[in-house]
């Protein structure tokens, strides 16, 4: 058959073929050397046909690109060679296989698997008991603007990771994947880029009691953050949920703060207090006995409409103690309020500062 030329042995080392190479000679009846375009890599790896037979492995032996015969070829007889570039067992990599979408152009498999990294493909052991940190840092580091890091199901025990480019971090969802702090004191993920993040899919809570620090903190080195979006996200058991430090028109959708001991939402813009329009929308707040679910020092404006409000000390409390300006604007809109042991809603301008426009209704 076909085949003929290939023994069990070379077939087991070998895993791949590129691009066919075909090489054509003519026989002069003295030559029995010939040279090869590129090294098929073994005798055994390479079609041989001389006029129109099919050479088998004792008619010929290949060594580098050297294709040389037991016995020379007759005089203008054809000889064709047809092999591949082929890869060892173990030394195969992505970049040197082929993938093509029906009707698409043809990536190397490296650059199909560079769209989305995970976690996993920098180590991390994703157990609940391993530290993970330092991957869970290598991973963000390595992730490139406007690139997604995937998080795997499973537990990531971590401490402190930052954010310095826009990035989207996506989990398997709020059930299937958890960022468990094992620090008491420190911020969990900080942004530090003026650009949008987007966090999505996942659970945040700690092994240890939070006494300082948030969950998440916005506070980029430079200017504000703006029109990150957090999605689909909960967070359990922190001292400070979403500390918003210097952002704006940031989105806040679908998440769930539950047993906060200090707050769930910071909203604050140092840099520049009235820039922006942000919005927190459909999430559900249920804190400790004295806490706060939104506490808003400063914002361009701020939109909160169709939230669940549960237990707590106030459920929204305004305190534009710094920078306020006339565009700031506050709407409450379509949320539910119950179980305030201080105010569902209160204000409270401790620098002769507020708020220019507020309009709530329908709650």
């Amino acid at each position: 058959t076909g085949l003929d030329n290939f023994d069990p042995a070379s077939l087991a080392v070998v895993t791949a073929y590129g691009d066919w190479i075909e090489d054509e000679f003519t026989g002069d009846g003295t030559t029995a050397v010939f040279t090869l375009s590129e090294s098929p890599g073994s005798t055994n790896s390479a079609f041989v046909i001389v006029g129109a037979t099919l050479q088998g492995g004792d008619d010929y032996t290949i060594s580098g690109a050297a294709l040389t015969f037991v016995e020379a070829p007759p005089d203008e007889t054809p000889i064709r060679v047809k092999y591949g570039n082929t890869l060892a067992v173990g030394t195969a990599t992505a970049s040197q296989v082929s993938f093509t979408q029906t009707g698409g152009v043809l990536r190397s498999v490296d650059d199909k698997l560079l769209e989305y990294r995970t976690l996993k493909d920098f180590g991390a052991v994703v157990n609940g008991s391993t530290d993970d940190t330092a991957r869970f840092q290598q991973a963000i580091d390595a992730t490139p603007s406007g690139g997604v890091l995937e998080l795997p199901e499973g537990v990531i025990k971590f401490s402190s990771v930052t954010i310095a480019q826009p990035i989207t971090i996506r989990g398997r969802g709020r059930s299937g994947t958890y960022l468990r702090s094992a620090s008491a004191t420190l911020d969990g993920i900080v942004i530090t880029t003026p650009l949008a993040v987007n966090l999505e899919d996942f659970s945040m809570d700690a092994s240890v009691t939070r006494t300082a620090g948030a969950a998440i903190k916005v506070n980029p080195a430079s200017s504000f953050n703006g029109n990150s979006s957090f999605k689909r996200v909960n967070i359990l058991n922190a001292f400070v949920g979403i500390d918003f430090v210097d952002a704006s028109d940031f989105t806040l959708d679908d998440c769930y703060f539950g047993s906060y001991l200090s707050k769930a939402v910071m909203v604050q813009n140092t840099d520049t207090p009235d820039a922006g329009d942000s919005a927190i929308l459909n999430n559900a707040f249920d804190g400790a006995s004295g806490s706060v679910a939104i506490h808003q020092f400063s914002s361009g404006g701020l939109r909160v409409q169709g939230n669940k409000f549960l237990s707590g000390g106030y459920q929204y409390l305004g305190e534009f103690n710094s920078g306020a300006s006339s565009t700031s604007i506050l709407l409450i809109q379509g949320n539910s309020f119950e179980n305030a042991s201080t105010a569902n809603i209160a204000f409270n301008s401790t620098n002769s500062t507020g708020f220019a426009k507020v309009q709530i209704q329908n709650n």
